[in-house]
């Protein structure tokens, strides 16, 4: 299954430094102008507690062979999503793609 690329996007993955044991994502991205597709993955738009920001569902389809860990950034340079899970990796001798769902943080 294939959709039309959205999105030109970079990957800043989720890394712990191994002196001072903090946590941060990437300076650097790890991924840079990936040809992505993005979607919504509903309508919903879900808020936990009042005060705190609400977030959006979102999946995204990736064709090339990288490695997104959960946390990374994702970013196109007007919006930022930050990945939650593992990815879904269809691998086939034909055909290749990964899916990741993302969240939006709406203020």
């Amino acid at each position: 299954m294939m959709f039309p690329t959205t999105h030109s996007v970079s990957i800043y993955n989720f890394e712990q430094d191994d002196q001072d044991y903090s946590e941060a994502h990437a300076s650097t991205a790890d991924y840079s102008d990936l040809k992505v597709t993005t979607q919504p993955a509903g309508v919903d738009i879900l808020a936990v507690y009042p005060g705190l920001p609400a977030f959006q569902t979102f999946k995204m389809y990736v064709w090339e062979k990288v490695n997104i860990l959960n946390g990374a950034k994702v970013t196109d340079g007007s919006r930022t999503w930050y990945v939650r899970g593992v990815a879904q990796v269809q691998d086939y001798p034909f055909h290749y793609h990964q899916q990741l769902i993302l969240e939006e943080v709406i203020s």
